[in-house]
């Protein structure tokens, strides 16, 4: 045992050496200094009558994302500044590096990682963190800010108070291909001591969270069916300061109780998810599965809808030039017969693309998705229950072709209707809805000289319980590039019409102009110049308004 140990690492340190004398050469012959990336500065006026203002009237945004390699290190940087900080005497809104040598990056500043569906899942943080990932195996971490302390303000309704939030995560594993086994774990906690003009008992409570996840993946039938999947336990303490409980009278699993300690308002969830993928040369098949317990949590992902189960199925086949592929998933909440009632819910598509040769194409798209109340707790009332059913379709020809060598015709079209209806005999009058929809644009494209010119129409008719509404709408539209094309010019023209009848009545006229003008000063500085203007004249309730902006923006590229 203790000799095949042993070479095991004599292997892999073999292997390892290896790797770092080729890396040594690269870093030898790799240049001392090298500059990737953007820059981009932009300024925006904006003009209302008629109408409060929607936008600030004078706006400015300094923004980058630039990568220098300093002897094959690579340090990227992004950073966004603007003048919507002043108030929190902040320079910088967003900045950011993450340094990467071959298998091994830093991270600092404004990052946001992705570790796993239920643990650290893009949540944006102030801090610091690596990834190691030699061969095939990873090891992450970080630490960070992972939310602002906001302090309330009654003279802000629209400001949400909220603590300063902490937390750290980890991420180790292997992972080759269909092969992955992978830890995850998450920890935040708020800092109640960061709110100082907290008065009286607040809504907002300060939280702890602590989640430990796990990732499997492993072909079943190498290259033709693959398994995956992912558990989570989640412990959520929603209130850090009520009081302290004995471990034998939480709820949490006795393997997670020392992860944090146990409160009156301490619950344990879990979250989990599987599939399977079975894919042949011309068709394929993939089966979901995924439950979330009520209230289940993690505050390294941004929102979560919980307490639901979902079945997916989502079948695939390729004949020729047809592809072909849908879904159809089963939905449920109230796992634990907590609410009044159970609301179920069926969700099918289905998309067929039919590419004939290169001039002519079509896409055919359906989905069905209906939900339906059954009784949870309680008896459930049919005046009030859920049941309905929403369908749309869409139908998308197009159609291309040359003629000689000068000129480019394109044809595109599309048709679509949509309706709701309503299974409650009591609601229908009031909720019942459908929509139908098309447009048709024909653009051509003149070679030689870089001109295209088209022209769209479009039009819309709903009909609701109130009344209806008909839209009639065209566009112009047109560019061309000049001197070697460095200058751009693109315009569009648009004009639309809509009028609604029924309870309410009214009539609304809108026109749209945009420009834009893009001058390309070298191969790495741009300069552009765009506005648009709308004008409205309505009757009825609606106002009458205009609108205006423009923006001047200069971006440069690094490549050195």
């Amino acid at each position: 045992m203790r000799i095949s140990l042993w070479l095991a690492l004599w292997v892999f340190l073999g292997g390892f050496s290896s790797v770092v004398a080729q890396d040594v050469e690269t870093v030898a012959s790799a240049p001392v200094f090298t500059l990737n990336g953007s820059i981009s500065a932009s300024m925006a006026a904006y003009n209302a009558s008629g109408i409060p203002d929607r936008q600030t009237p004078f706006t400015w945004l300094l923004s980058g994302s630039l990568t220098p390699t300093i002897k094959s290190v690579a340090i990227p940087l992004s950073f966004v500044v603007s003048e919507r900080e002043r108030s929190f005497r902040q320079a910088f809104n967003i900045v950011g590096i993450s340094p990467k040598y071959q298998w091994a990056t830093v991270h600092a500043g404004y990052r946001s990682l992705q570790f796993s569906r239920y643990t650290l899942a893009g949540v944006q943080f102030l801090g610091g963190g690596f990834e190691l990932a030699p061969a095939n195996f990873k090891v992450a971490a970080m630490y960070g800010r992972l939310q602002r302390a906001v302090e309330p303000d009654s003279t802000q309704q629209y400001v949400q108070p909220a603590y300063q939030r902490m937390g750290y995560a980890a991420q180790a594993g292997y992972a080759q291909g269909p092969w992955k086994v992978m830890l995850n774990f998450l920890q935040a906690k708020d800092d109640s001591a960061s709110l100082k003009n907290l008065r009286g008992e607040s809504a907002i409570k300060p939280q702890q969270n602590s989640v430990v996840a796990m990732e499997l993946g492993a072909p079943i039938v190498p290259g033709i069916l693959t398994f995956t999947a992912e558990g989570a336990m989640s412990v959520v303490t929603t209130d850090l300061r009520s009081p302290d409980i004995l471990p034998e009278n939480s709820d949490v699993p006795a393997l997670l109780r020392g992860l944090q300690p146990l409160k009156t308002s301490t619950r344990s969830t879990a979250g989990m998810r599987a599939g399977l993928n079975a894919n042949f040369s011309k068709w394929g098949v993939r089966l979901n599965y995924e439950r979330l317990d009520p209230g289940f949590a993690s505050f390294g992902a941004y929102y979560f809808t919980t307490d639901v189960e979902n079945y997916t199925i989502a079948p695939r086949l390729r004949l020729g030039t047809v592809n072909i592929s849908g879904s159809i998933g089963l939905q449920r909440d109230n796992l634990e017969n907590q609410k009044p009632t159970t609301t179920n819910r069926l969700i099918g598509s289905g998309n067929l693309d039919w590419v004939a040769s290169q001039a002519f194409g079509i896409n055919l798209s359906y989905t069905n998705y209906s939900t339906n109340q059954a009784a949870g707790q309680r008896a459930l009332n049919d005046t009030i229950a859920i049941r309905n059913v929403t369908r749309s379709a869409t139908v998308s020809p197009r159609l291309t072709f040359q003629e000689d060598t000068t000129r480019t015709h394109s044809i595109t079209a599309m048709a679509s209707y949509q309706d709701y209806t309503d299974l409650n005999a009591f609601t229908r009058q009031f909720s019942e809805n459908s929509s139908i929809t098309g447009t048709l644009g024909y653009t051509v494209s003149f070679v030689p000289s870089a001109l295209t010119c088209g022209v769209a129409l479009s039009g819309a008719q709903s009909d609701f319980s109130g009344g209806s509404n008909q839209t009639l709408g065209v566009s112009l539209n047109g560019g061309i590039a000049l001197m070697k094309n460095t200058l751009s010019l693109n315009s569009t023209i648009t004009f639309s019409q809509t009028n609604t009848t029924g309870l309410s009545e009214s009539k609304a006229t809108v026109f749209n102009e945009n420009l834009s003008v893009s001058y390309r000063l070298t191969d790495a500085d741009n300069l552009s110049l765009s506005g648009y203007a709308t004008q409205v004249q309505a009757s009825g309730q609606q106002p009458a308004f205009t609108e205006t902006q423009a923006t001047l923006s200069y971006s440069r590229s690094f490549n050195w």
